[in-house]
């Protein structure tokens, strides 16, 4: 074994076990680490602590078939090769912990963060949601105060409603309600103003808009048709949050047809915000939590409970 080779092997053995794990995970795209690698540790037959990485990612053994001549002229670009891919992967593997450190510290310490960021709290620290909402999934840094029991169930509904037409549970829907009500967390939950128009769309079957407007809906207008009285939306028996939005527009591919088996019509329902009505304007949240700033577009508003509307408008499909 030359001397480049004995330090090449001296090198490697010295490597804690996990920059040896990056490097063989680099062994895949970089032939020259592969090369250096094998030669160093041998093929799959011949250290069986290395077979099941062989086999795993299907790397070919290559040792046999190369001569010792081949390693010995090549072997200081192996070395640096190695040397470069071990520096990285330390470098990530101190970056990393140094991560996890400083994430752990900013959540034990987080109250002192608030002194240092000077972001007053949005509500005390033993309210529902403590002393700031969701703080760890705003686009704003805030102090990492742990999130509540209620905090994390509350922003897991309210990500399947917005993302994908989930519910929010009644007892969800009443601590936004009640937050509302309080005006505590102003920067993440804005009550939807009193007089603001809102709209639904829906997909509906015809004993649905019978029932909705009775003798309003009759022969002379079954293809299309407008009341403009008071009704009550009542959210399906499974449900308790519904959406709606600020943008008639919106409505438009929530009222067309799905499917062709069964006659439908294309509705949209009308209301406007009163005093007694606690909606939740979700502008503040696209603007405030990472995950749901590409939703702007929407302009939705959730609704809790039964919706009074003004007016309601549908057409056959």
């Amino acid at each position: 074994m030359s001397k480049e080779f004995e330090r090449l092997d001296y090198f490697l053995s010295d490597l804690s076990p996990e920059i040896k794990k990056i490097l063989f995970q680099q062994m895949v795209v970089s032939d020259t680490l592969h090369y250096a690698i094998v030669t160093i540790f041998g093929d799959e037959n011949t250290v069986p602590a290395y077979a099941a990485f062989y086999k795993k990612s299907q790397i070919p053994v290559i040792s046999e078939r190369f001569e010792a001549g081949f390693y010995d002229k090549d072997i200081q670009k192996y070395f640096e090769e190695i040397k470069q891919v071990s520096k990285w992967a330390e470098q990530s593997i101190t970056s990393t912990k140094q991560g996890i450190d400083q994430e752990k510290y900013e959540v034990d310490n987080w109250e002192e963060y608030e002194k240092i960021l000077d972001i007053p709290f949005e509500a005390e620290k033993d309210d529902v949601l403590g002393a700031y909402a969701f703080p760890k999934s705003r686009i704003k840094k805030l102090p990492k105060e742990p999130n509540t029991q209620e905090e994390t169930r509350l922003l897991k509904a309210i990500e399947m409603h917005l993302l994908e037409s989930g519910n929010i549970p009644e007892d969800l829907s009443d601590i936004i309600v009640d937050i509302l009500r309080s005006g505590k967390y102003s920067n993440i939950f804005q009550r939807c103003a009193t007089g603001t128009k809102i709209y639904r769309g829906m997909t509906v079957q015809e004993n649905w808009l019978v029932t909705a407007v009775k003798d309003n809906f009759n022969s002379e207008n079954m293809s299309a048709g407008n009341y403009s009285g008071r009704m009550t939306f009542r959210p399906w028996s499974t449900k308790y949050s519904t959406s709606w939005t600020t943008d008639f527009d919106v409505t438009h591919r929530f009222r067309r047809k799905s499917g062709e088996a069964i006659e439908s019509y294309g509705v949209v329902m009308t209301s406007i915000v009163t005093d007694d009505m606690y909606a939740l304007d979700c502008t503040k949240l696209y603007n405030e939590i990472k995950l749901f700033t590409g939703l702007r577009s929407e302009h939705e508003v959730i609704c809790f409970d039964n919706v009074p509307c003004v007016d309601i408008e549908w057409y056959a499909h």
